[in-house]
């Protein structure tokens, strides 16, 4: 039986972590292989498949190398989406085609990013392809690390999601004097683009 998986990757795989010490933003290593190039099943040696805590027939099989880092997409610095490596299925991308982000300095491809209906939203990093540096936080750049929410609040001004709005033709009602944000309306439209 397999060794219960690590706190971060627990949290990955949408499971609670067991450690209240993992820091939230951690990224998670996979140690199984991840990614292309797929090998179906009929062409898996069963003693290789067994090898791999594999014991029932499955789609495929990953030979892609072992090691790779899955994080949150907000989370990556530095990469861009390859448009040639758009597959996917129905709503978004799924990786299948291999790396579909490359570096945005060198152009190599480095990472798959995963964002369909059915997955779970994350950026498998290549583990042949990058390495971890640390960031010093005194010359960081001041966008290179997130905030922290106290950090945030204390810099920032905030917007609140509703404002009030006064204006001629306003609707009529107990609610007529309050609107959304125009700065949330047009965020939100952004995102959703």
């Amino acid at each position: 039986m397999p060794d219960a998986p690590s706190p971060s990757w627990s949290k990955v795989l949408g499971r609670p972590p067991s450690s209240c010490d993992d820091a939230p933003d951690s990224p998670a290593e996979d140690p199984e292989p991840w990614g292309p190039p797929w090998r179906r099943w009929e062409e898996i040696d069963p003693e290789e498949a067994a090898a791999r805590g594999i014991y029932a027939p499955v789609y495929a099989l990953s030979d892609g190398a072992p090691g790779a880092v899955v994080m949150a997409p907000g989370d990556t610095r530095g990469t861009v989406l390859i448009p040639e490596k758009h597959g996917g299925h129905c709503c978004g991308l799924d990786g299948a085609d291999g790396p579909n982000m490359a570096c945005e300095a060198c152009g190599l491809p480095v990472a798959s990013r995963i964002d369909d209906c059915s997955l779970w939203q994350a950026v498998w990093l290549a583990p042949n392809t990058v390495r971890r540096l640390p960031v010093d936080h005194a010359d960081a750049d001041a966008h290179a690390v997130p905030l922290s929410w106290a950090e945030l609040t204390a810099e920032r001004k905030g917007t609140p999601p509703f404002e009030p709005i006064a204006g001629w033709g306003a609707r009529r009602g107990a609610h007529h004097w309050w609107s959304w944000s125009p700065q949330w309306e047009a965020a939100a439209g952004r995102a959703l683009a």
